[in-house]
């Protein structure tokens, strides 16, 4: 008896032996693979999958810090690794270390690539966060991102008194402070082509302060990518670039009545839909696409098609408002409030990104809160969209008082509506 458990250990050893064996062997396999393998980048840190089409956010930083990473990948000795920041290659190999970046919103990509023309890639946002009184820009003024090669611009922002010039993709131009507007303004190298770009303002010391992103446009373009319409069609606005040069309008397939157009207006005739989500694209007279301006995500960029809303709603605004207690950021005017019936509710769709605290308030540009527009703390129990009714009252108060805006901090506005 003792004899057959003693064999019976041994042969559960030797089993044991040979599975161990056998792992070493795979392992070794793994990592010896040859240049006929695809590659792999195998750090499980890194994001891997766009989220929702976009990039992911990796790491935050202070604009005072430098960037590094070490990555792992197979087969080792056959594969070169590139590191791109912005679409500019900046280092090459398993180890990087980027020089201080500016402050803003930088995309970096690690494409490894092997001897036999293989490669993999992992792309993602590095946010860098500007220092106390540098000088900023958080505008999401469409007119201050839209831009013309060769066309006046400006850009508003904090701590601008010092700056003498602009960078816009590397290309240096003067630059001019309007203390009144609080703003910086130049002109947009003409040398630039249809893209999304660094801009960076640039003291009389020469140091470089990140600005964001614009987005350069030479072809029919419009300025946002969401229209709204109404269940029994009606007239649809568009606001853009070079848009006398659009020839058509389509929702989802059905060609739209152009009824005018101008270099930046286009108004077409909406058939009569069912409430929904439909498609809105176009063509020019060269035949490429009518491009739309998408900036809901952290990187600008244009877009070959549009969401059309089908509502019985009417839209006075739509876009991406990041509210900071500044009353300019997402303000209606007495003129398009003068559209809103009285009795009508007003509705305000927002978003609330991660953020220290969150604090929704409306009030007149005279900054009175309007009726039921008192400042509260934002919590997932706060109504989205957040109604408001519109009153005799309200309506006397915004028409004396130069509008209604959104204010607080911690909300991004998407559109405010009435119906």
């Amino acid at each position: 008896m003792k004899i057959k458990n003693i064999i019976t250990v041994c042969l559960m050893c030797c089993g044991f032996a040979v599975a161990f064996t056998s792992c070493s062997k795979n392992e070794e396999a793994f990592f010896t693979a040859t240049e006929y393998d695809a590659p792999r980048i195998l750090n499980r840190d890194l994001p891997d999958k766009f989220a929702g089409g976009v990039p992911q956010v990796y790491r935050t930083i202070n604009r005072d810090e430098t960037f590094t990473l070490t990555i792992q990948v197979t087969p080792a000795n056959y594969t070169t690794v590139t590191w791109l920041i912005d679409g500019k290659l900046k280092g090459e190999g398993t180890e990087f270390t980027s020089p201080l970046l500016t402050a803003g919103t930088h995309l970096l990509s690690i494409v490894a690539t092997t001897t036999m023309g293989l490669s993999t890639s992992r792309t993602f946002y590095i946010i860098v966060n500007p220092l106390e009184n540098d000088p900023t820009s958080t505008s999401t003024e469409v007119s201050e991102r839209l831009l013309t090669p060769g066309a006046p611009a400006k850009l508003s922002g904090e701590h601008l008194g010092g700056i003498k010039k602009v960078s816009v993709n590397g290309q240096q131009v003067d630059a001019v402070y309007n203390a009144a507007d609080g703003c910086i303004e130049y002109t947009v190298p003409a040398g630039l082509t249809d893209g999304t770009y660094s801009i960076n303002f640039i003291d009389a010391s020469g140091q470089e302060f990140g600005a964001g992103r614009v987005t350069v446009v030479t072809k029919p373009t419009a300025n946002t990518y969401s229209f709204t319409g109404k269940e029994a069609g009606g007239a649809l606005t568009i606001e853009g670039s070079f848009l006398n040069k659009v020839n058509a309008i389509f929702i989802n397939g059905q060609s739209c009545e152009i009824t005018a157009k101008s270099n930046d207006k286009l108004t077409v005739q909406t058939p009569a839909m069912a409430i929904g989500s439909y498609v809105l694209t176009g063509t020019t007279e060269s035949g490429e696409a009518l491009q739309f301006y998408n900036n809901s995500e952290l990187l600008n960029c244009l877009v070959d098609a549009a969401n059309f809303k089908v509502t019985q709603e009417t839209t006075l605004l739509e876009g991406n408002y990041e509210i900071n207690w500044d009353a300019a950021i997402c303000h209606l005017t007495p003129a398009q409030l003068s559209e809103v019936p009285v009795g009508s509710t007003i509705l305000i769709y927002y978003e609330v990104p991660e953020a220290e605290y969150h604090n929704l308030r409306i009030v007149t540009n005279w900054w009175n809160d309007v009726p039921g527009g008192a400042q509260i703390d934002v919590t997932a129990d706060t109504p989205n969209p957040y109604e408001l009714t519109y009153t005799q009252e309200f309506k006397d108060l915004v028409m004396e008082q130069e509008g209604m805006s959104c204010v607080g901090f911690g909300y991004t506005v998407k559109s405010i509506t009435y119906k």
